[in-house]
């Protein structure tokens, strides 16, 4: 979204305005660009030779930048704790000589959290900042951290303790595959390629193993590395990729050699893939309970993706001109997910009613995810979700809702769900009831990343299932 703003605005004031010159003094910023790119914008931000930057929350907090005389907020950040930070940036040399002091906005999209707060604004000063997750024992996170480790210095058994659980086997599967050797009681990087750091995401648990090659207008090229997920959700064939406000377009995908390339793209046009979803407990739930009704339950699951299709849509007006196929493997990872059943009986109830009992616990499972950010420090973005009319055989079967952690190995959040279940579906309830439209929006039920174009939902459906077990 920072490069999409970003591309809007200099087109802004290239195409209405004729101000070509302020159009030059307009960049985006994100984790993903090339780190030269990334110094040449922060210092260009200290010096004052950018009229105003678009980013994500990669400036939020840990880089110097100086001070800012104003801060826009697109929507709320996803935390309390981050909506300080970003305010914060403005402000931080303050003159009193020259009286100058400085000013924050927070301009709310059409969002179901963005909305909750507009209708709630004293929870903004008042709430206490959100839980923050750690998963201490991620195999993913500890397999990267241990290669990369022993690339510095050759690692042993007495380091366990700087581990913790996972230690032991994610040391056998890193010697099992190659990457550690075993020398006496030592363990050692097996490769004399560059360090492992390169390839180890510090935005994702995923490696990025697939090398980006862009190719320019002017001939040069911009080589980047991104994770298999990224790359199959944003990179796909056809997909319209943005650097530095910059679109490109995804001519070829070598899966077998992990290398995509791009060219300049020309047309008004931008994409969005669409997904689908499958998942499955792996085995017995760690954690279970029934609450108010319905069973609820915490443990491993696996999650298959599929990039099946995508729109391509027009820039302007936002609408879609095609929907194209695709044929790509599915994204398969084991996770953290905590999953929750109604009784069978409620299929009759919610449609002796009228409503569509599929739509219901699909609105339910948009709503629910976008206001898990009121209970732990996330974003959506972070967590995924399936509702099912007939649940697995841990569910007995049972319609259920899924909510997992969309990395794998899972980073926590799901786990706080579990203990905050009720509330989290009180605070769903609260939601969707307070919101004005008449079927479904964008500020209750429906979600920008649903991979069914958000059908079916049934928003009323939501409010009388809510009701049977608050």
């Amino acid at each position: 979204m920072a490069e999409l703003n970003a591309y809007y605005s200099k087109n802004y004031f290239i195409d209405n305005l004729k101000k070509e010159w302020i159009a030059d003094l307009i960049i985006s910023y994100r984790a993903g660009i090339l780190p030269t790119h990334r110094r040449e914008i922060e210092n260009g931000l200290r010096e004052k030779k950018f009229f105003g930057v678009y980013t994500t929350n990669a400036l939020e907090l840990g880089i110097d930048i100086g001070s800012l005389d104003a801060t826009i907020l697109s929507g709320f950040p996803g935390t309390i704790a981050s909506m300080w930070q970003q305010i914060g940036r403005a402000g931080r040399n303050y003159d009193e000589d020259l009286n100058v002091g400085s000013i924050s906005f927070i301009v709310p999209m059409v969002n179901s959290l963005h909305l909750y707060y507009i209708r709630n604004p004293e929870e903004l000063f008042t709430k206490s900042h959100e839980r923050c997750n750690i998963n201490l024992e991620n195999p993913y996170i500890i397999k990267a951290h241990l290669k990369c480790a022993a690339k510095e210095m050759p690692i042993s058994i007495k380091d366990s303790k700087l581990f913790y659980k996972k230690f032991d086997q994610a040391i056998i599967e890193l010697v099992k595959d190659g990457t550690l050797k075993q020398i006496n009681n030592k363990y050692i990087y097996n490769s004399t390629d560059k360090s492992p750091a390169f390839s180890v995401s510090l935005n994702g648990i995923p490696e990025n193993d697939f090398k980006i090659i862009i190719n320019k207008d002017d001939g040069s090229k911009i080589e980047l590395y991104e994770s298999k997920n990224y790359v199959f959700k944003e990179m796909h064939p056809g997909a319209v990729y943005l650097y530095m406000t910059e679109p490109y377009h995804v001519d070829e995908l070598d899966l077998e050699k992990k290398i995509v390339f791009l060219s300049p793209h020309k047309e008004p046009t931008y994409t969005e893939s669409l997904v689908t979803t499958d998942i499955q407990p792996i085995k017995s739930p760690d954690l279970s309970k029934v609450e108010n009704l319905i069973n609820v339950y915490y443990g491993s699951t696996k999650v298959s993706e599929y990039v099946k299709s995508y729109k391509i849509n027009d820039i302007l007006s936002e609408k879609v001109i095609a929907i194209k196929n695709l044929e790509l493997p599915p994204i398969e990872f084991e996770t953290k997910s905590v999953w929750f059943s109604f009784p069978p009986n409620f299929i009759n109830d919610v449609e002796q009613k009228g409503y569509d009992f599929d739509g219901s616990i699909h609105a339910i499972e948009h709503a629910a995810i976008s206001m898990t950010p009121y209970f732990t420090m996330c974003d959506r973005w972070d967590l995924g979700g399936v509702s099912t009319r007939v649940g697995s055989e841990q569910s007995l079967g049972w319609p259920t809702i899924y909510i997992y952690d969309a990395f794998p190995g899972g980073i926590g959040i799901s786990e706080q769900l579990y203990y905050n279940i009720i509330p989290l579906l009180k605070k769903t309830l609260e939601l969707i009831k307070s919101c004005r439209c008449k079927e479904k929006c964008p500020g209750c039920v429906m979600s920008p990343k649903c991979g069914n174009s958000n059908e079916p939902l049934d928003k009323y459906g939501a409010i009388y299932l809510l009701d049977l077990i608050k």
